[in-house]
């Protein structure tokens, strides 16, 4: 019903207002106010999109002018950019090849699914089962038309409840293989632009807000791909006739033979239309069409929708992303300006837009964004007595969340200490980055993350990240705790096979937190003992992930703590997911001895441990009384993930696979 025809039933005889009006204009404050939020979210994600990509073309250019680069330097590295563009491309393609391929065999897969199910009748006891959704199933031919039995037809065939325990296994594979095809067309992305820049550790902008599929695959829960597809059924049901896919450019054999089946489709449900006598049920009439070779393999092709739809979205990112591409290329190279002339130009405009960004993440942090707590509602945290930890960024307090209809949670909350108390134009962008790294990064051995807390003050917000209260770190476990160091029972086997289990359950744990990061292509970046909790029941939590960073946007700048650091981090190059497992090694050291690297009494042993990291030699285990060093392959292990070369050190799962194969 239309809303002019709600609201003069709302008002009564004479003019006069009736209750109904009042609900009526009740119900426009609500919506009002959402689809505002809607249009400003969209405005601010736009500009951002915009803000970052032409931050990431003036970086070029800033970057090749500070070179100082002859005619010749230009033209070697166009050359070089250009090769890098068609590697770029042909891996694109060779991606899409795959997830082509991969839908083709969901359909047929499908198809055999759907082809059972008929053969066995149990597709129309399914269909019959869901009749709530298809309401004029079980009419007949006499009650209806065939616009409506095309329109049954239509509402079947959209992706819905019907054969969902099938499709959700292949989606949810579909969106994992995606979500690594687009990793690995970022990381193809940057190689080029640093190749184009002349610099190693250049990064360039935000991936995530540049490409739209980044908002499908890692939007926060409940608007993940999940919610994509559910979109495209409400999108979908209720079409009176048969439509065209609105594809993209990818996989033209698919489309062409979509649309040819879709046509075939049409024609086979009329003839069955028009042969089925009066009194016959709709559902019968279905079936019957559903034997035929083409209208089941279009009802397989359309259950495929949502990955026909990702696909496109990932098709025309890669357009874009070969255009910024090429456009940058040729726009750096080709440049005939003097290095003093793009630096006056640029300077300025890099330095605009950087702090035009801060203000579109203030902006996004006061007016758009939705809070799911108000710090104000939790108490607790302004008393030392709750603070359980915090470094020079933030400290972490015991804290009771609220929840509606229930009883407050046990929670931890972290809130940054002075500089970083107060988030501002100059730290909203960081803050939003470490926000989303935490609503992203989500596993068995990662904190929960629960969501953010503000109150807002005079001169900024007060923001704080509520999230899973665990009671214990790494270090509380191991560190002055003999029980659960091996090195210290040498002369008694049964404790130190005891010790031993308990340190490798942790260390084990601890590798599968660390490959889950990896795996979603992120570096942990500060991995010591205080960083990794452990519950009650022994379980091993990654903490401080909001610090972790996409690989491919690593510049050479330190994070974390230097202690931990690997050769390459300490020397601001560019680093990758191996500085990880060199902090690994020095947690292994610390495990078997439980002793932390920081504070060493033995300042003997201290000033050697740190000369044979420095020069990439093998590190000697110390003798202190009463101990034995690790076993040999433990040692070993050490060894590798202490290797000065990053390209000599081991995978994480080489890690995991080494520790649980060991024992004493």
């Amino acid at each position: 019903m239309k809303v002019d025809s709600l609201l003069l039933q709302a008002v009564g005889p004479g003019g006069i207002l009736s209750a109904d009006f009042t609900k009526v204009l009740d119900g426009l404050d609500l919506l009002l106010p959402k689809s505002l939020d809607i249009k400003l979210e969209t405005q601010y994600r736009l500009l951002t999109r915009l803000s970052s990509a032409a931050l990431t073309h003036i970086d070029v250019q800033l970057n090749v002018a500070c070179q100082n680069l002859d005619k010749e330097g230009k033209a070697q590295k166009y050359r070089e950019a250009k090769d890098h563009l068609q590697s770029f491309q042909q891996e694109a393609q060779q991606n899409m090849q795959e997830l082509e391929s991969m839908v083709r065999n969901n359909i047929k897969n499908t198809k055999d699914f759907l082809s059972d199910l008929l053969e066995t009748g149990k597709l129309k006891d399914l269909i019959l089962w869901t009749a709530y959704v298809l309401e004029d199933i079980q009419k007949t031919k006499k009650q209806s038309g065939e616009t409506r039995f095309t329109k049954l037809y239509e509402r079947l065939a959209a992706p819905g409840p019907w054969f969902v325990e099938h499709i959700i296994p292949m989606d949810e594979s579909f969106e994992h293989k995606t979500k690594e095809v687009v990793r690995s067309l970022e990381n193809a992305y940057r190689q080029t632009m640093r190749v184009s820049s002349n610099n190693p550790n250049f990064s360039g902008g935000p991936m995530q807000e540049t490409l739209r599929v980044h908002h499908v695959l890692y939007s926060r829960p409940g608007e993940r791909y999940r919610r994509f597809l559910q979109m495209l059924v409400i999108h979908l049901i209720g079409r009176s006739r048969l439509l065209p896919y609105k594809l993209a450019r990818w996989g033209k054999g698919i489309v062409k033979a979509v649309l040819e089946s879709q046509s075939k489709t049409k024609s086979v449900l009329q003839s069955c239309w028009k042969k089925a006598p009066a009194d016959t049920p709709l559902i019968d009439i279905l079936m019957e069409a559903l034997k035929s070779e083409e209208v089941i393999t279009d009802l397989a092709e359309r259950q495929m929708k949502p990955q026909h739809d990702l696909m496109a979205l990932l098709e025309a990112d890669i357009t874009k992303m070969t255009t910024v591409l090429e456009q940058t290329i040729d726009h750096t190279f080709k440049d005939t300006r003097s290095n003093e002339e793009i630096l006056q130009t640029y300077e300025p405009q890099s330095r605009d837009i950087n702090r035009f960004l801060g203000q579109l993440a203030m902006f996004h942090l006061t007016s758009t964004m939705r809070y799911k707590y108000d710090l104000d509602s939790i108490p607790g945290w302004e008393y030392t007595r709750n603070r359980l930890g915090g470094g020079s960024f933030g400290e972490v307090f015991r804290v009771q969340v609220p929840r509606k209809g229930e009883e407050a949670k046990e929670a931890a909350l972290k809130i940054g200490v002075c500089p970083y108390d107060i988030t501002t134009t100059e730290t909203a962008w960081d803050f939003l980055k470490e926000e989303g790294n935490l609503w992203k990064l989500k596993g068995e051995h990662i904190v929960e993350y629960y969501g953010t807390a503000c109150r807002k003050e005079r001169h900024g917000l007060r923001l704080g990240l509520v999230m899973e209260l665990c009671e214990g770190t790494l270090e509380e476990r191991i560190v002055g705790n003999k029980d659960h160091n091996p090195a210290w029972w040498g002369a008694d086997p049964v404790k130190q096979a005891a010790a031993f289990s308990y340190t490798q359950n942790l260390a084990v744990q601890l590798c599968e937190g660390l490959k889950h990061i990896h795996g979603e292509g992120y570096i942990h970046r500060d991995l010591k003992l205080i960083n990794v909790l452990v519950t009650r029941d022994n379980t091993v939590k990654l903490a401080d992930v909001g610090l972790t960073k996409r690989e491919e946007s690593i510049t050479g700048t330190i994070a974390g703590t230097p202690l931990y650091a690997a050769p390459e981090v300490k020397e601001r190059k560019l680093y990758d997911k191996s500085a990880d497992i060199y902090s690994l090694g020095l947690i292994l050291w610390e495990m078997w001895y439980g002793v932390p690297l920081y504070g060493l009494e033995d300042e003997v042993y201290s000033k050697r441990l740190e000369e044979d990291l420095k020069r990439g030699r093998d590190i000697q285990m110390p003798r202190w009384e009463g101990t034995v060093p690790p076993i040999p392959e433990w040692t070993r292990l050490i060894h590798d993930c202490l290797k000065k070369d990053p390209k000599r050190r081991p995978k994480i799962q080489e890690c995991l696979d080494r520790i649980s194969a060991l024992a004493v």
